[in-house]
């Protein structure tokens, strides 16, 4: 099961260390700011694995650092 807390905090973390702002990743990833809001605050409870996929490219990440599997 996945941890949201864990991935919100992730997620905010890693943009952060890159200097993005919401705005520029929705942009970066195609993904939407809402949803990238709703996910940093743990409040999106579906996240589609092509939204993970798209998360973990755009930040050159892998999915264990970034979901903890």
């Amino acid at each position: 099961m996945m941890d949201y807390e864990f991935l919100g905090n992730n997620l905010k973390r890693l943009l952060k260390e890159k200097s993005w702002s919401v705005k520029e990743f929705s942009k970066k990833s195609g993904i939407g700011e809402r949803t990238i809001r709703e996910i940093i605050q743990a409040k999106r409870r579906k996240i589609r694995m092509s939204t993970l996929y798209l998360l973990c490219t755009t930040l050159k990440t892998t999915m264990k650092e970034l979901v903890g599997f």
